[in-house]
């Protein structure tokens, strides 16, 4: 997502960019340091948000381990947040606010069982395309508790899988149930 012409909020750079915002400002340098991933930002100054993801996720050299990648993830989810709730909601967060969000998110997190090689698939665990001139919508709505902010987004595909629509919408209700209802 190209954000051209914006200053960083927390150290005013000129030009805020994911790679910025997620890696290279001072506070999320520092949320990195302080998670036990030892990352020496400033060696990727020139480099980009996806060079720094296949560095750490892919690289044989420098890939950390498999166990890790959730919570390398979900770092980089909550500085995102941490950002916004700056931008939007004029609310400052610090270093450790931004880490254990982190680790409560994997908390909630649950795992995927692993099929066995002779574990049948069911039509129902795998997306199917819609029959030839068809097109399918997937609809989901979300709701949460606490802040009571909600939405729903759509996606509609051919046949052949090419996405034709696609769109997100936020309703004024106050449950889960009430989102679901107006997503569908």
């Amino acid at each position: 997502m190209p954000m051209n012409y914006v200053n960083c909020s927390r150290c005013s750079d000129p030009d805020e960019s994911n790679m910025h915002a997620l890696v290279l400002c001072p506070f999320a340098s520092h949320v990195w340091s302080l998670a036990c991933f030892f990352a020496n930002t400033n060696a990727f100054i020139d480099k980009t948000f996806i060079y720094w993801l296949k560095f750490w996720l892919i690289n044989p050299a420098s890939k950390i381990p498999d166990d890790k990648h959730s919570f390398f993830v979900t770092i980089q989810w909550s500085l995102w947040t941490c950002r916004n709730n700056l931008v939007f909601r004029n609310l400052q967060e610090n270093h450790l606010y931004v880490i254990n969000r982190s680790r409560v998110m994997l908390l909630t997190v649950r795992k995927k069982p692993q099929n066995s090689p002779t574990q049948t698939i069911s039509y129902n665990d795998i997306w199917m395309p819609p029959t030839f001139g068809w097109i399918k919508c997937n609809i989901d709505g979300a709701f949460d508790d606490t802040t009571l902010v909600n939405g729903a987004g759509y996606v509609m595909r051919d046949f052949s899988s090419t996405t034709t629509f696609c769109a997100s919408i936020i309703f004024e209700v106050t449950s889960a149930e009430k989102t679901e209802a107006r997503a569908i």
